[in-house]
């Protein structure tokens, strides 16, 4: 997503940054994304299927990344519980910022 301005970049990046690590779906700290500031950049993988009566099992995977203007928001499913790499996740965010 390209914002307006720097600060509007910057409050959706930080506001879905502070959700996520209470997010029941993650189940960890996540890791930072190398090549971007310190704080700019994070990945979070559910460890854990989610389950819920009448549908398959899901696990979920998100990147985001501010750069500029710019919130690269990856969110990164598979809807038969199977588990999600955190290096996949971290591959198709940096293969995305490559391209900004």
């Amino acid at each position: 997503m390209q914002f307006r301005d720097l600060s509007g970049a910057d409050s959706y990046h930080r506001m879905q940054a502070t959700y996520m690590p209470d997010n029941e779906f993650t189940g960890s700290g996540g890791v930072a994304v190398p090549g971007v500031s310190p704080g700019l950049g994070h990945v979070w993988v559910s460890s854990e299927a989610h389950q819920k009566a009448g549908y398959l099992p899901s696990r979920w995977g998100r990147a985001l990344v501010r750069k500029g203007d710019i919130v690269l928001d990856i969110n990164y499913y598979d809807m038969r519980g199977r588990a999600i790499a955190e290096n996949d996740v971290l591959d198709l965010a940096k293969r995305q910022l490559e391209r900004l």
